[in-house]
């Protein structure tokens, strides 16, 4: 594996796993705090919503735009 696929998986995973901290923190931790006891997180704690939006970019040039334009030229 070249050193830019790897560059690239690593790109991946990080944006899926940033994105999936943005579902948690917004949608699932909320839901499940009540019934578990936990306290509300610090702001300290959150990831900036500039990284969840470069993360959400980031997939959506992997897993959309860069599909169809491939396909599109001929790839």
């Amino acid at each position: 594996m070249s050193a830019v696929d790897s560059l690239f998986m690593w790109l991946a995973a990080v944006s899926f796993a940033a994105a999936g901290d943005a579902l948690w923190v917004s949608r699932i931790r909320p839901a499940l705090a009540p019934r578990f006891g936990w306290r509300d997180l610090d702001p300290d704690e959150l990831i900036p919503a500039k990284a969840w939006i470069g993360a959400l970019a980031v997939l959506a040039l992997f897993f959309i735009i860069v599909p169809f334009v491939g396909a599109a030229a001929g790839y």
